[in-house]
């Protein structure tokens, strides 16, 4: 009797630790303070329901030689504003088969993800996918990728959708993937976009999760003009000593708003100190006295000191940061969105560390920048860069078409 009992007390003991550890995970892989509710739960605020069947879409922009590009995640919020103005989170809990999605499969294809109710007149105004693993396949040999902005969460914003008005809806998201190489290890930025399908539009397959359905006209031409405007132009490059000063400007050109997401500057870099054999255990740092990484990474945010820039500028001043926990978060509860025809200067003045040691922009005269600016709504604007003189205070850039 005593063994049955120890057993039953261990099973018992092992239940309720588990209990803890699954209610932990869930509350910390989220941002969102808003109330949660289980997908099966109808959101109050109306009396008629609408099913609403979630798709995602579009091919991701990955490295020569990729094979597939596997997003793996553990859980799915959607953030929807009920016809009473109230904001409530739906959380979506994937079968096991509906947790690992190839991106690279999704060329003119949309997959059916999950199923929900939410109220006839809702609107879904932010997805955020809580992310278990990201992997890609490059010529045979699979690699980690993380997400560029740091931690776990992908999250698609809808500036611009529709309220949802009919018995069956499709979110259709296009997650408008791009992977980059950042010192030997790959990182993925998203700047997607998503639409309101109408019921005329919606096949009775496409509320099998798991189905696969080809985009109609319909489908391209709607994800289209959801799809924002911006222009940039990075207008000043500065080295002295180990700090690196920047200035990327960016106006809103497009009709609606735009949430900025990631700024990317590839080049050359050079170790302002070469590292000594040993002296790092990371790969950043193999064959480093041959040449330095080529691609930093910056987050946007709002001002946290008072500017003292002496560039001439009628575009209101920000600044930006190397991508770390605590402006990541910020990014989070702060998002910089940018109004139609509004202008902002991101200012970046500082040590750019990889691991304990410094790099800087190789400033001789003719050196070669590209820039990516990424933002909602589809938008990513690439532009190269040419330092024409010793002072590099306004660098001669052309933006691709």
């Amino acid at each position: 009797m005593e063994l049955i009992s120890s057993k039953y007390r261990r099973a018992i003991l092992l239940g309720a630790i588990m209990a803890v550890i699954i209610t932990a995970a869930v509350v910390s892989s989220t941002f969102l303070i808003s109330p949660r509710i289980s997908a099966q739960t109808p959101l109050s605020g109306s009396g008629t329901q609408s099913q609403l069947i979630v798709e995602l879409t579009d091919p991701p922009n990955v490295p020569l030689g990729t094979t597939s590009l596997n997003l793996t995640y553990s859980l799915m919020d959607l953030l929807v504003t009920g016809p009473d103005g109230a904001t409530k989170a739906v959380t979506i809990i994937p079968g096991r088969d509906a947790m690992t999605v190839d991106l690279l499969k999704l060329d003119n294809v949309s997959k059916t993800l999950a199923l929900s109710t939410v109220p006839r007149g809702s609107t879904v105004t932010l997805v955020t996918f809580v992310v278990s693993k990201i992997a890609i396949e490059i010529n045979g040999t699979n690699f980690p990728v993380t997400l560029a902005t740091g931690g776990n969460e992908l999250q698609l914003s809808l500036s611009n959708a529709s309220a949802i008005q009919n018995n069956r809806t499709v979110l259709l998201l296009e997650l408008d993937p791009t992977v980059i190489s950042t010192s030997g290890n790959y990182e993925l930025v998203s700047s997607s976009a998503g639409i309101i399908k109408p019921e005329s539009e919606v096949g009775p397959q496409e509320a099998s999760v798991g189905q696969l359905q080809q985009l109609s006209y319909y489908d391209q031409g709607e994800l289209r003009l959801t799809h924002g405007k911006i222009s940039a132009v990075l207008s000043s490059l500065v080295v002295n000593g180990n700090v690196t000063k920047m200035n990327i400007e960016v106006t809103n050109t497009g009709s609606i708003p735009e949430r900025l997401i990631l700024f990317g500057i590839h080049g050359d870099f050079e170790w302002t100190a070469c590292p000594s054999a040993g002296q790092e255990s990371s790969r950043y740092f193999t064959n480093v006295c041959n040449g330095g990484p080529n691609e930093v990474l910056l987050i946007p945010g709002e001002p946290h000191v008072a500017s003292n820039a002496t560039i001439v500028s009628d575009c209101a001043p920000r600044h930006m940061s190397l991508v770390n926990p605590p402006d990541i978060q910020n990014d989070l509860n702060n998002p910089i969105v940018m109004n139609p025809g509004q202008c902002l200067a991101f200012s970046f003045s500082g040590t750019i560390h990889l691991g304990s040691h410094a790099i800087v922009p190789s400033t001789g005269e003719g050196q070669e920048f590209t820039v990516r600016v990424f933002a909602s709504n589809g938008v990513e604007v690439k532009f190269g860069c040419v330092l024409q003189d010793r002072d590099f205070s306004s660098p001669k850039c052309t933006v691709e078409s």
